[in-house]
């Protein structure tokens, strides 16, 4: 049975919201997180797990420590509990950033620490929940890019069994949800899984439904699949770019290495280009523009980009 993750488009906002935007704690940390409440649904084929309610953190709950990284309090942890026991059929997720990549939608992997932390700490939590409840973790980048990796840890009936390690975070299953569904006015579907390749290109159906209208279904998903590189982002090149993304093309490689002038003959021929500042290269606001809508939240013009 697969296992995916779903979400909707205002709480994906809200996630990105907390994490990199207005609504972020300590944003000198390199990374930031929270709790919340996980629900999971179960069909012949599919396991799917919900977000659910976010555990309000205080200022002094989530902090970064150079020697083991994202830290959530007990504090944090004990208060989050107590409210999921209230909520039938909830399990818990933490959920922590990544600063990277700051474009694309590419599910971010893990790290050692993240894998070993969340272990140790998801364990314990499990410990009081009720047997069978979720227990998740999930990594957020600026770009909207998610993954999720749910967490199963056998629950020990003999003393023998709680003091050995296939019963403690060690022995933790760990299941990556294969796809993220984006629910929405229409329903975007993100690869998941960090470390195996999407079978298929994805893409929003919602987004790209006048062109599904020209080709089909199958042809958009052809366009999602390619690669396209483009030297130079001048006056045909950011054109190009800008077009090939809206049309769905899945990757797009961009080279420029050439700096904005003040020139104003020499900025119109840029169409990604801000009326200011100067001086900076050409392909920083051809791929993230400040005065024209960034790839936020899944809504952007590049899937994915590689400068």
């Amino acid at each position: 049975m697969r296992l995916e993750f779903a979400l909707t488009e205002k709480q994906l906002g809200d996630v990105l919201n907390r994490l990199f935007g207005d609504r972020a704690h300590r944003l000198e940390d390199p990374e930031r997180g929270f709790l919340a409440a996980v629900f999971a649904a179960t069909g012949p084929t599919r396991r799917t797990l919900l977000l659910g309610q976010v555990i309000e953190p205080e200022p002094s709950d989530v902090y970064w420590s150079q020697k083991d990284g994202l830290v959530m309090s007990h504090h944090y942890y004990s208060r989050a509990l107590s409210l999921i026991q209230s909520m039938p059929g909830a399990g818990l997720i933490n959920v922590h950033s990544h600063p990277r990549p700051m474009t694309g939608a590419s599910p971010p992997g893990p790290s050692k620490q993240d894998l070993a932390t969340d272990a140790r700490e998801l364990c314990f939590a499990s410990r009081a929940l009720t047997e069978g409840s979720v227990t998740a973790a999930a990594i957020v980048t600026p770009g909207g890019g998610v993954s999720v990796r749910e967490y199963t840890f056998r629950r020990p009936r003999l003393k023998e069994e709680a003091l050995h390690p296939d019963f403690g975070p060690a022995g933790a299953r760990i299941a990556f949800a294969q796809k993220v569904r984006v629910v929405g006015p229409g329903l975007r579907v993100l690869w998941g899984d960090p470390g195996r390749k999407p079978p298929r290109a994805i893409f929003d159906t919602a987004m790209m439904d006048s062109s599904i209208l020209l080709w089909g279904a199958e042809g958009q998903r052809i366009l999602s699949e390619l690669t396209i590189g483009i030297a130079g982002l001048g006056g045909v090149g950011g054109i190009v770019a800008e077009y090939l993304a809206r049309l769905g093309v899945g990757t797009l490689i961009l080279v420029d290495t050439t700096v904005s002038r003040t020139a104003t003959s020499i900025v119109r021929k840029e169409p990604c280009a801000p009326t200011r500042p100067y001086g900076c290269l050409k392909l920083r606001f051809t791929v993230v523009s400040p005065e024209r809508p960034r790839r936020r939240q899944g809504s952007g013009f590049f899937p994915s980009v590689n400068p």
